[in-house]
């Protein structure tokens, strides 16, 4: 068994006194195992087997082009600024001893067909070509562009499927803890708004790991992470997902929960005024200061039913969203967007890509990185000669510059047989957003969503405002007893000890991200080789 993920959930525990608790994930031949924290009465959880990826074609839209996917006039390239030839020489002297290993990282790679844009028949789609250099025999596969767009609806589905886990998984532990109160209010009348979920905005990230690692990358290079966790776009105090969603399978509790689950406690006041006699129980739970402590209150009872609701998400809901997430990722009524499910969803052994292009026209992103290398390395003699061949580098279709072939003087490891270019500004490519199809041939990058599997563990909601308008309590009264002869009857919610920071998450979360690489460089997250070929469509 490898163990994929271990990561300390202590806070689930830390109120009751027990100490810290460690939940992990781990992926056997039995599917992924959830080893939750060891809170009372959860039973032990079965491995979940996902969802199997599409291995046919005909679980996707046939691969096509929008009107006016490919722009027939691109922005004005800009004017290169004049370079003195001796400067660069002499930059040239200095520095340039180092190169990252990129043994680890030329293993999943693309390429831009032989057939190039221009000269692509009518009605054919643009493709790319993604070669395993590790593996024998066939190792390139086919995967035709996928409009931008169509990733952020499928990116933004998969949030969606998240917020449906999210959501429902508080509502079944609401109704299971407050049967019948919440099944009677809840079950038997649908009162729910809807799923708000916001449209995801696409934006590239580069983790360390996914370039070189040398002396002239660390500490200037900008990298950046995906958005940090899912979670809902507002934290209702009402259900946003159908009540079939959280109450099939629910039974009416018939039995009274007084005396059964609680006695209420009993204060007294004298015309509206306390008098500071109570007849109440332990206070370390309640919530409500203005209310008396329940007398007797059935702890146990209530863990029971929260450990109900802790399986049946752990089970039949994460399997049901990791469905979703799917369904989501391959949806022909998303007609632009053409995955390829590269060897699995399991967390850190595979992923869900598609190379995308959009109708932005300017080329402004590529003057801005130009920049941006240029003001990071020209205060450094030895790094200077990147400087000033920034601009000349990034845009050398417009015009090739002698000084260019500085870097691959035999002082310099600029240049390495593979991968392709001056690795440096390579590197920096990564950073460049999605584009136009012409624009990624002439700068020699592409950028690919990605879908996958992370191990998560948490206490949800992760979303502090969350955690104060979805708390787990269970609705508990007080009775104020005034000596008229008038009571007044008060809520007094429980909280229950292990459930304080929020319910607990063990499981894979289905993640998102835009990814730029450049050509004959490494596409991050890709392991062993795609399910399928969109090559008989080319």
């Amino acid at each position: 068994m490898k163990t994929l993920l271990t990561v300390g959930v202590s806070a689930v525990l830390l109120s009751s006194g027990a100490g810290a608790v460690d939940a992990s994930i781990s992926v056997s031949s039995k599917g992924l195992c959830l080893n939750l924290p060891p809170i009372p009465f959860v039973p032990s959880i079965p491995c979940l087997k996902l969802p199997p990826l599409p291995t046919q074609l005909s679980a996707l839209p046939l691969p096509a082009l929008p009107l006016g996917a490919i722009p027939k006039q691109l922005g004005q390239l800009p004017k290169l600024p004049a370079l003195d030839d001796k400067v660069a020489e002499a930059a040239a002297k200095l520095g340039g001893d180092s190169a990252p290993d990129y043994s680890r990282l030329t293993q999943s790679l693309f390429h831009f067909p032989d057939t190039r844009l221009e000269t692509l028949p009518k009605a054919k789609i643009p493709y790319l070509s993604l070669i395993n250099t590790a593996k024998g025999g066939a190792n390139e596969w086919i995967v035709p562009y996928s409009q931008e767009s169509g990733s952020v609806t499928a990116a933004t589905g998969m949030r969606a499927a998240w917020q449906r886990f999210e959501d429902r998984y508080y509502w079944r532990a609401n109704v299971e803890l407050n049967n019948p109160a919440l099944y009677l209010t809840n079950c038997l009348i649908n009162l729910n708004m809807g799923l708000q979920t916001k449209t995801v905005q696409a934006r590239v990230t580069v983790a360390p790991e996914e370039v070189g690692a040398d002396p002239k990358i660390s500490g200037k290079y900008p990298f950046s992470s995906p958005p940090e966790g899912l979670k809902l776009d507002s934290y209702l105090p009402f259900p946003q997902v159908e009540n079939s969603d959280y109450c099939a399978g629910v039974t009416p509790n018939l039995i009274p929960e007084i005396p059964v689950m609680y006695l209420p406690g009993l204060c007294f006041t004298v015309f509206g005024t306390p008098t500071g006699v109570c007849i109440e129980g332990e206070k370390t739970y309640v919530t409500n200061l203005l209310a008396p402590a329940p007398l007797y209150f059935n702890m146990n009872e209530a863990r029971h039913r929260l450990a109900d609701a802790v399986a049946k998400a752990h089970t039949e809901y994460l399997l049901e969203y990791q469905e979703d997430v799917v369904s989501a990722l391959f949806n022909k009524k998303n007609k632009y967007f053409f995955p390829l499910p590269w060897q699995s969803l399991l967390p850190g052994n595979g992923a869900v890509i598609a190379p995308v292009m959009n109708q932005q026209v300017s080329p402004k992103p590529i003057s801005d990185l130009a920049n941006q290398v240029r003001q990071i390395y020209q205060s450094d003699p030895k790094t200077q000669l990147f400087a000033l061949n920034s601009s000349p580098y990034f845009f050398q279709g417009l015009a090739r510059s002698p000084s260019l072939s500085l870097h691959a003087l035999p002082t310099r490891k600029d240049v390495l047989k593979s991968p392709p270019g001056v690795w440096l500004y390579e590197e920096y490519k990564r950073l460049l957003p999605p584009t136009n199809l012409p624009f990624q041939e002439q700068f020699g990058y592409t950028t690919f969503f990605e879908a996958y599997n992370e191990p998560k563990v948490a206490l949800l909601p992760e979303d502090v405002a969350g955690k104060f308008t979805h708390p787990v309590l269970y609705y508990a009264t007080g009775i104020l007893q005034d000596l008229t002869g008038f009571s007044v009857v008060l809520p007094q919610p429980m909280r229950i000890p292990e459930y304080m920071g929020g319910l607990p998450f063990v499981g894979p979360q289905a993640r998102y991200d835009w990814k730029s690489v450049p050509e004959g460089y490494a596409i991050p997250r890709v392991k062993g080789q795609p399910l399928l070929d969109y090559g008989v469509v080319r």
